[in-house]
């Protein structure tokens, strides 16, 4: 079971993690670097959710910050479950820290903003990265249960 520092050290982690996306959108929303290479930086406004998707939709994008806000409402709840290995606690950060990260752009912005492109595919933040990294931990946390996966059973 964690002890209250370390839940205390896993606050300011996370804190720590969000602190940086929004620097960093700070920081690269209004610049353009490296255009004439495959990932490149260029600051853009995703009213959507992933990949720009259904951003034409009215109140989406409160509809998304909403669901956003009770997914880690319950997620800090639920915070005992994630606490078992440190998979699922690495997990639990990055996610609960790119959905804050991004929930914070919504509430002052109304949009977030995005600024790592990959040429003729998508445009991303930091945040976005936190949480693709979270569910993969969470996945693999997940498969790895799984008796069949397991060598030697």
């Amino acid at each position: 079971m964690i002890k209250k520092k370390d839940e205390l050290k896993l606050l300011f982690l996370g804190l720590f993690l969000i602190f940086l996306d929004l620097f960093s959108k700070f920081f690269f929303i209004d610049k353009n670097y490296f255009t004439n290479y495959f990932i490149f930086i260029s600051g853009t406004q995703n009213f959507g959710s992933s990949f720009g998707s259904f951003s034409t939709i009215p109140f989406y994008s409160y509809l998304i910050f909403f669901l956003s806000i009770i997914f880690v409402t319950i997620m800090i709840i639920k915070r005992d479950f994630f606490y078992k290995n440190k998979y699922l606690i690495s997990s639990f950060i990055l996610i609960i820290s790119g959905v804050l990260g991004n929930a914070i752009d919504r509430i002052f912005y109304g949009f977030v903003r995005d600024f790592i492109a990959i040429k003729h595919l998508f445009i991303f933040n930091i945040a976005d990265i936190y949480i693709f990294f979270g569910v993969i931990l969470y996945l693999l946390f997940e498969l790895s249960s799984y008796k069949f996966l397991k060598k030697g059973k």
